[in-house]
């Protein structure tokens, strides 16, 4: 990036006697050194940290061209300052004498090419990361974070809501699990079971019809599937079976065995009453199951809408309005995107 100052001052045009040529040389070396001295001054004051980076940055002036006099009628006299910077070497501000006077600055600043302005290139990673970290965690705390207060605070209240009933459902079915397991105890037993097959449904006698479950063969004396499962080696199973399946049925206590209908024997009440509860505990995991689900699907939205917002602040950050002015074109403004 490079500034310029460009100062030119008029000559004339008559052609020059010796004497003359000696006058000019003088005057020409005599403009360029005060030139070079303004300049020195003008880049030593207040205005000139909005040119050049201030952290140990150090300059050194250099005559680039000799101050000659060429002895055409359209000879200029130019004198090239440059000061280059020691860690950004492409500032180099530029200061000629010519036949018209002018001045021209160009801003690096003003460009957004200045590695520490406004318009910086690239955006550090932990910009993004950071406030994604958030959201995932708690979603909205990212877009609180970033200054979205209003994009975080319904998620984040979504957030307690969904906590507050998974808590809710996930101890209603608890307390209906023990509820139930406590009524399978009292109605059901192992005891009960086995003998009621061996008598409704013995392999061993003739005069039971089928289905003949019983069989000493087979483990717990049942021809069976799926098979009994000890209390002690797996309660779900064991509470599950217990109501499920036709087999188990006439360890209920209000068991009865129906000739007509050997097969559909049925607890009068108490099975019943047992599914019931046992459905509406199993409703009540689903519901926070659903819960969980929700608060994944928050995390998500919120970790996307971070993101979104926090790129949308870069691309204003990055979008720069600014006045110019053109000998041709005129003032107008214009309209810069560093991406």
């Amino acid at each position: 990036m490079s500034q310029y100052l460009l100062l030119m001052t008029a000559l004339p045009l008559a052609p020059p006697s010796p004497r003359r040529k000696a006058s000019r040389r003088a005057a020409g070396l005599a403009a360029g050194l005060f030139s070079a001295a303004l300049f020195v001054m003008c880049s030593s004051s207040a205005n000139a940290s909005s040119w050049f980076p201030t952290d140990k940055a150090t300059s050194a002036l250099q005559v680039a061209s000799p101050l000659t006099m060429p002895s055409s009628a359209s000879a200029q006299t130019s004198l090239l300052v440059s000061s280059q910077l020691s860690q950004q070497p492409s500032l180099q501000p530029t200061l000629r004498l010519d036949r018209h006077l002018a001045l021209s600055v160009d801003d690096p600043l003003s460009t957004g090419q200045a590695e520490s302005g406004l318009n910086a290139s690239k955006v550090s990673r932990s910009r993004y990361a950071v406030p994604a970290l958030a959201s995932a965690v708690l979603p909205g705390t990212g877009e609180i974070a970033t200054g979205h207060f209003w994009n975080g605070i319904p998620l984040l209240a979504a957030e307690v809501a969904i906590w507050i009933g998974y808590f809710h459902y996930n101890d209603e079915g608890s307390q209906l699990r023990a509820d139930y397991e406590v009524f399978v105890d009292a109605h059901w037993s192992p005891e009960r079971w086995q003998t009621n097959l061996r008598t409704w449904y013995n392999v061993d006698d003739p005069n039971t019809p089928p289905p003949n479950w019983y069989n000493e063969d087979f483990p717990y004396n049942c021809d069976c599937s799926p098979p009994f499962i000890p209390k002690e080696e797996d309660p779900q199973e064991y509470y599950e079976n217990a109501g499920k399946y036709r087999h188990f049925r006439p360890g209920w206590d209000d068991w009865a065995y129906n000739p007509n209908d050997p097969l559909g024997s049925d607890s009068a009440s108490n099975r019943a009453e047992y599914i019931s509860m046992r459905n509406r505990s199993n409703d009540n995991f689903d519901n926070a199951g659903t819960m969980l689900g929700l608060a994944v699907l928050t995390r998500a939205i919120s970790v996307t809408q971070t993101l979104w917002l926090v790129n949308r602040d870069v691309k204003k950050q990055n979008l720069e309005l600014r006045p110019t002015y053109g000998r041709r074109k005129g003032a107008g403004m214009k309209l810069t995107w560093s991406y």
